[in-house]
C-alpha cells in the first residue's frame, strides 16, 4: 500500500490522532500556570507528529491498531485531566440501560425539580423554579448532555447554599451557547457548559457559602464571583456566580 491510497483511505481517522494530541495537551494546559508556554509546545508537538504522519511511506494494519490504541490513551488522560478541574456529568445522571438521552432528560429534569425545589422550601429557602433549564428541551444527545452537566452543578450549588443560610437562589441560567474563544487557542477544545445564578444571603453568612462553593470536592468549575455590597438595612448580600462544566468532545473515527 502506497501512502497517498493510505491517506486517502484513513485521512479522517490519521487526523483524530493529532486531535487527540490537541485534547489531551489543552487538558493538562488547564492544570498548569503556564497555558501559554505549554501551548507553543504543544503545538510543536502536534506539527511534528503531522510530518511524520505524512513522511511514512508504510503503515501496516499494526500501525493503525497501534494509532487507534495510542488515541484511546489520550483521550481518557485528557479526560481525566478535564474531571480533576470541571463537573463531569456524574453517574447518577447517566440514563439507564436501554433508555433514549430525551426520555432520560424529561424524567431526571422532573424528578430534580420534585425533589430539589420542595426541600429548599422546607428550609425557607426561594429557589428559581426553572434551575436555569432552557424553555424548549433539547433533542439531540449531545446538547442534553451539555444541560444535564450544568443541572448537576446547579443542584450541588443550591444545595451548597441552602446549607449556608441562603435565603433565595435565582436568576440561574444554563446556557447552551458555545463559550468565548480564548486568545490564541482559536474555538474551545472543551465541550463546555457555562451556568449562572445569583445567591441571596444574610452578610454574615456570605463567607461561608463562597469557602463551600471553593473547597466543594469535586470541583464545582468557579469561572467569577462578585459580592454585592449589603442591601439598605445592612444586612443581606448578593453573590453572583459564574461556573462552567465540561466534557471532551466525542471524536469521530473512521477505518
Amino acid at each position: 500500500m502506497n501512502f497517498d491510497a493510505f491517506w486517502q483511505t484513513h485521512r479522517r481517522f490519521l487526523m483524530g490522532i493529532a486531535a487527540g494530541l490537541v485534547l489531551f495537551l489543552i487538558a493538562e494546559a488547564i492544570l498548569g500556570s503556564t497555558v501559554g508556554s505549554r501551548h507553543k509546545r504543544g503545538k510543536s508537538s502536534i506539527q511534528s507528529q503531522n510530518k511524520i504522519l505524512r513522511s511514512s511511506k508504510w503503515y501496516g494494519s499494526s500501525s493503525v491498531t497501534e494509532l487507534r490504541q495510542r488515541l484511546n490513551e489520550l483521550d481518557d488522560r485528557a479526560g481525566n485531566l478535564v474531571g480533576r478541574t470541571l463537573p463531569v456529568l456524574p453517574e447518577a445522571y447517566q440514563p439507564e440501560e436501554g433508555q433514549s438521552w430525551r426520555q432520560h432528560y424529561i424524567q431526571l429534569s422532573g424528578d430534580v425539580r420534585e425533589d430539589l425545589i420542595p426541600w429548599a422550601l422546607r428550609q425557607n429557602v426561594e429557589v428559581d423554579e426553572s434551575l436555569g433549564l432552557p424553555p424548549t428541551s433539547p433533542n439531540e444527545p449531545q446538547k442534553i448532555q451539555k444541560v444535564l452537566r450544568g443541572l448537576a452543578v446547579v443542584e450541588q450549588v443550591v444545595r451548597l447554599a441552602v446549607a449556608s443560610g441562603a435565603e433565595k437562589v435565582d436568576d440561574m441560567e444554563i446556557s447552551t451557547r458555545a463559550p468565548k474563544r480564548i486568545r490564541g487557542l482559536g474555538d474551545s477544545v472543551l465541550d463546555l457548559t457555562p451556568v449562572s445564578l445569583e445567591v441571596h444571603l444574610p452578610d454574615e453568612k456570605v463567607h461561608t457559602f463562597v469557602q463551600a462553593l471553593l473547597q466543594h470536592q469535586p470541583p464545582l468549575g468557579l469561572d467569577q464571583l462578585s459580592v454585592t455590597p449589603p442591601d439598605k438595612r445592612g444586612r443581606a448580600r448578593r453573590v453572583y456566580v459564574q461556573l462552567a462544566a465540561g466534557g471532551m468532545p466525542q471524536l469521530e473515527e473512521e477505518l
